[in-house]
């Protein structure tokens, strides 16, 4: 395994109709064609995207923009699927910051949209103990599970993995980004509690 990062660069290349062209950033090149290698996400917090071929092992690449397969050039934001959503608190156990769980509606941003409902529950363990979420989608009724160990000190956005997931989410690669936008939410105030980005891993 190795870690790859670079500053960024100039690189040429020529098109398959022969024209050529220059990408400005950090390119890594590999020897084979994109449908050769698997991707994933590095862990959570996320650090960078995964490749792996059979012969070469598993790169992470960090600040990485593009990769440069045998047949095709792709930008390193073309593997990730990254949706926002702002979160609205409908009822707690307990009480912030500490509660013993909540529920929450998310919302598509500006927008009266109900896109899926959230149940979060938190348990003893190492650290701050272990959030575990389940946001259901309105649309189908497919779910993802997330789930992570919180630290003592939480730096915002907390990124949360997905483990599992139904439906159309069913061997997902991802996480939540999760940050608050209020230190006290109040159920039905109408204001919105925090904000909650989903990226998932596309597939190729």
């Amino acid at each position: 395994m190795s870690e790859i990062a670079r500053d960024d660069c100039q690189t040429k290349f020529k098109a398959f109709n022969g024209d050529t062209y220059h990408v400005t950033g950090d390119v890594v090149e590999y020897d084979g064609k994109l449908s050769e290698f698997s991707f994933g996400v590095s862990g959570s917090p996320f650090v960078g995207l995964t490749v792996t071929k059979d012969n070469i092992g598993t790169d992470t690449l960090i600040d990485v923009e593009f990769l440069k397969f045998e047949d095709t050039l792709v930008a390193i934001d073309d593997f990730f699927s990254v949706e926002t959503y702002e979160e609205f608190v409908t009822s707690v156990e307990g009480e912030f910051p500490t509660p013993d769980g909540f529920t929450s509606e998310l919302f598509i941003p500006g927008e009266d949209t109900l896109v899926a409902t959230k149940e979060a529950s938190f348990t003893p363990g190492e650290g701050d103990g272990i959030v575990t979420e389940t946001i259901t989608f309105v649309e189908d009724g497919s779910q993802l599970v997330l789930s992570r160990e919180l630290p003592p000190q939480r730096i915002f956005p907390l990124q949360i993995e997905i483990v599992s997931g139904t439906g159309r989410f069913e061997e997902t690669i991802g996480f939540e980004e999760f940050t608050p936008t209020s230190p006290m939410p109040q159920p039905g105030d109408g204001i919105s509690d925090s904000s909650s980005t989903i990226v998932t891993l596309k597939e190729f």
